[in-house]
């Protein structure tokens, strides 16, 4: 018997070139590996203005590593992008649910920037209280 992981099954080789980035973020594991690579690069270089105030930097930088750290947990021990297939390897998956087949379902992804840009208003926020 085989399990495949939620990669093989969402992807055919009938899904269309755009939508083959779409496997990233259909099954719950991929969602999670693109946000967490999603909040660490928004973090990587953080805009000059937001780095006037070392101290708030600081705890802020604290409350963002929290965020990652948060999302690397969830990764390690709940949901497993990277799961090994038991078994035989199947030559074709189902394909992408129909329900995910629209335009918008392409585009949204790189939507998700933005909502991690929200990261640095709430932390410095954070550490703006404290």
């Amino acid at each position: 018997m085989t399990t495949p992981s939620p990669t093989f099954s969402i992807t055919a080789t009938a899904t269309s070139p755009v939508r083959t980035s779409s496997p990233c973020c259909g099954p719950a594991g991929g969602s999670l590996l693109f946000w967490s690579l999603a909040v660490g690069c928004v973090w990587i270089r953080p805009p000059p203005s937001l780095q006037t105030d070392p101290r708030l930097f600081a705890y802020a930088s604290v409350v963002l590593s929290g965020v990652q750290i948060f999302f690397l947990l969830l990764l390690n021990f709940a949901a497993h992008p990277f799961a090994i297939v038991q078994g035989t390897i199947p030559a074709d998956g189902n394909g992408l649910n129909p329900l995910l087949q629209y335009p918008e379902m392409v585009i949204h992804p790189p939507c998700f920037i933005g909502i991690c840009r929200i990261h640095y208003s709430i932390a410095f926020a954070l550490g703006a209280s404290s």
